[in-house]
């Protein structure tokens, strides 16, 4: 999979992307006038990406963490310089690897909540977060009715079975969240090369307060 770049020349200066000079131009100890057809073997085009500070990756659109860089050839056409770099997808391994941590990451997003709770017809979110968690489960083990406050500041009744009822979603919330995750990991596993890349893996997960 070949990806490719120019070096090129602008009233400004060099850059990334069609060569124009005003007049012969020093290029390290080069001379190149305007039309010039220099062969690779009277210029050295890695010299010119290095001495402009252009590295591979800079002037290559991959990610590394897919790819696997090859050979890599410089050609030089006219006054433009072309690099082409052969790419590799890395090992099934790898990608597996890679998307697994995906799929973690967008767990721990979906985790973090907020999750909503519907109290007399109006859904209110309910953070996720430990301190939350805990609040919940306390208020819920003394089984009286209380005055809540939700995450987005609202001060709500809510009855003694409500409280239960919203450790409870909680709970589920956490659970589905891993059960999520473990499905997209087995189908991840019998999946090989592009096929690990173009998996959806935000799919399937459980509903959170929006």
């Amino acid at each position: 999979m070949p990806y490719y770049s120019q070096l090129t020349k602008t009233d400004g200066g060099w850059s990334l992307p069609v060569i124009k000079f005003g007049g012969p131009k020093d290029v390290e100890d080069y001379r190149i006038s305007r039309g010039a057809v220099i062969s690779l073997g009277a210029t050295d085009p890695q010299r010119l990406f290095e001495r402009f500070g252009v590295s591979v990756s800079e002037m290559t659109e991959y990610d590394p963490s897919i790819y696997s860089p090859g050979a890599v050839t410089d050609t030089l056409t006219g006054i433009t310089v072309t690099r082409s770099i052969d790419l590799t997808l890395k090992s099934d391994d790898e990608l597996r690897a890679l998307r697994g941590a995906h799929v973690e990451k967008h767990r721990d997003a979906v985790l973090a909540g907020p999750i909503g709770f519907t109290v007399g017809g109006v859904e209110y979110p309910m953070s996720m977060s430990l301190t939350s968690q805990f609040r919940t489960a306390n208020a819920a083990n003394r089984g009286v009715d209380e005055t809540w406050r939700f995450s987005d500041g609202s001060f709500v009744p809510v009855t003694a079975a409500q409280l239960v009822a919203m450790e409870t979603a909680m709970a589920d919330h956490i659970r589905a969240c891993f059960v999520a995750q473990a499905t997209h990991v087995a189908v991840l596993s019998g999946l090989s090369g592009q096929a690990i890349i173009d998996y959806p893996i935000t799919t399937g997960w459980p509903a959170t307060h929006t």
